[in-house]
């Protein structure tokens, strides 16, 4: 392969790792070639197979470069040892060794330089916060000195990370806040919880605006969901590093990710918006909602996160604040509705009023796109202080029918009450439903079992009843089909003589009798 070739380093890489593919504990990143072993026994034979392939392939290796039964070794800036990993000696050396930036661009070689340990450093973004602020603004002074001063001294003696065990318990701690998302990915070892690696990255301002239900799901990977494990809340003082890698900012989002943040914010407010045309209009909404005080102090808030002691008159916003989610740049939603700044409530409430329907149907034509806090209330009032819903009664509650009493026959059999139980699915097809007679002056229970409830099967459960009892003086039934059919009637009017009754009929002969006997 002929030198000076852009392609080459990436080809010779592609072949040396074909050469050692399916070869346990060994790697190579280029010419670099290491074999590990758990112990001696098991690194000898790893290693002899590793020499074996390579001289099968006619692989020369410098002797005087290699180095064998270590027992830790130096690959890819990290020292490999029994106990974990670190950076190594001389790359420390050299980000020590390095001078104070003195322009932007060397600044930001400095970041990047150390960016690369970020694993082993916590409280990485924390600790160059200062420094990052010098990239976008030209200030300078303490604050940034002693942060330069800090991060090289923390790279000099990081922790060692453990190795991954993969048949250790693995522990993945998330947390978000409004800026950013961390995680720490930790091993039980020996009976010991050890850091693998850190990890954290920013929000992007469309993920700043999610509520914090949605801002802490994507806490979660979806690569996670390729594993069996177990969720467990921890709260903040307690999920410490997670905690703080969320509240630090990492300035490493790609374009591509911003990009389908946007879509997705825009998708969010084409729906939004669709459904809140017939109300009020986006720009309007914008308007009103960056000049509302309250909302402006809840969209910083659900950007910012919330207080321990939430401020008055934001505490129903407090308790639904994982619904929470800002939209169009200063819009307040929740859920999948927009939340109505105080000045266009009313105007929302006449034009959700057009043509007049009543309370409950108002309420559900605006649960569908607006919200605000009190609104079924002032829905209430607003139709029942309605003059035209007034006089059309829309705005009176029901009122419940009064109890009718009904004397107590004078004899068994006199007076009955039938009803249907059933379909009892779980039951033999030919007992699916339950015809039930109840006497009302012995108490005395009739039950038959029926496959269907027709008028034929009716007919039937009182032919077999009036042939063991007689016929009763009357019947109260709820006025099913099965009651009311021509041919129940006929039955009736053939075996009794007399027209059957409804119940408010039977209601009107009970009431007669009853008045009667008061008279007597």
């Amino acid at each position: 392969m002929p030198y000076g070739l852009s392609s080459s380093p990436s080809a010779f890489q592609k072949i040396l790792s074909s050469i050692l593919q399916g070869l346990k504990g060994a790697q190579n990143m280029m010419d670099d070639i290491v074999v590990h072993g758990k112990d001696q026994i098991e690194h000898d034979q790893r290693l002899e197979r590793v020499l074996t392939k390579l001289s099968h392939y006619n692989v020369t290796l410098n002797a005087d470069k290699c180095k064998f039964s270590a027992d830790e070794v130096d690959f890819l800036s990290f020292r490999v040892s029994a106990q974990g990993i670190q950076p190594t000696t001389s790359n420390v050396r050299a980000i020590l060794d390095l001078k104070e930036p003195t322009n932007r661009t060397e600044l930001a070689s400095f970041l990047g330089t150390t960016n690369f340990y970020l694993k082993c450093v916590q409280n990485y973004a924390d600790k160059t916060e200062p420094l990052r602020k010098l990239l976008s603004k030209d200030t300078s002074g303490r604050p940034q000195q002693s942060s330069f001063n800090q991060l090289k001294a923390d790279i000099a003696s990081p922790p060692v990370l453990a190795h991954f065990d993969p048949d250790a318990e693995t522990i993945v701690s998330t947390d978000a806040s409004g800026i950013a998302l961390g995680a720490v990915l930790s091993q039980v070892i020996s009976g010991e919880e050890r850091p693998i690696a850190f990890w954290s990255r920013t929000l992007t301002e469309t993920q700043r605006k999610y509520s914090t239900g949605e801002r802490e799901a994507l806490g979660w990977s979806d690569r996670l969901h390729q594993y069996n494990f177990d969720v467990q809340y921890t709260s903040g003082k307690n999920n410490t590093v997670p905690d703080m890698l969320s509240r630090l900012v990492f300035n490493n989002l790609s374009q591509c990710e911003e990009v389908l943040s946007a879509e997705a914010e825009l998708q969010v407010m084409s729906e939004l918006c669709e459904s809140l045309g017939k109300f009020v209009t986006p720009e309007e909404l914008k308007h009103t909602s960056t000049e509302d005080t309250l909302l402006t102090q809840v969209r910083d808030f659900v950007t910012n996160g919330w207080l321990n002691k939430t401020p008055n008159g934001l505490e129903v916003y407090e308790k639904i604040k994982d619904e929470l989610f800002i939209f169009n740049s200063a819009c307040v939603g929740r859920g999948e509705r927009a939340i109505i700044p105080e000045s266009l409530q009313q105007r929302v409430l006449y034009m959700a009023h057009n043509g007049h329907p009543g309370i409950v149907k108002m309420k559900q034509k605006c649960c569908e796109s607006v919200w605000w806090p009190g609104i079924d209330r002032q829905i209430e009032k607003f139709v029942k202080d309605c003059e035209a819903c007034v006089l059309s009664e829309k705005s009176m509650k029901p009122v419940a029918a009064p109890a009718q009493f009904i004397p107590w026959p004078e004899k068994p059999w006199q007076q009955l009450q039938i009803d249907i139980f059933g379909e009892v699915q779980i039951a033999p097809r030919d007992k699916r439903f339950l015809v039930v007679v109840h006497d009302m002056h012995s108490k005395w229970p009739e039950i038959a079992a029926t496959g269907t409830v027709t008028s034929k099967t009716i007919i039937d459960v009182f032919t077999n009843l009036f042939t063991r009892w007689g016929l009763p003086d009357i019947i109260m039934s709820d006025n099913g089909p099965q009651f009311c059919s021509y041919e129940f009637k006929q039955v009736w009017k053939y075996n009794t003589g007399r027209p059957l009754d409804t119940i408010r009929r039977a209601m009107v002969v009970l009431n007669a009798s009853t008045e009667s006997s008061k008279k007597a």
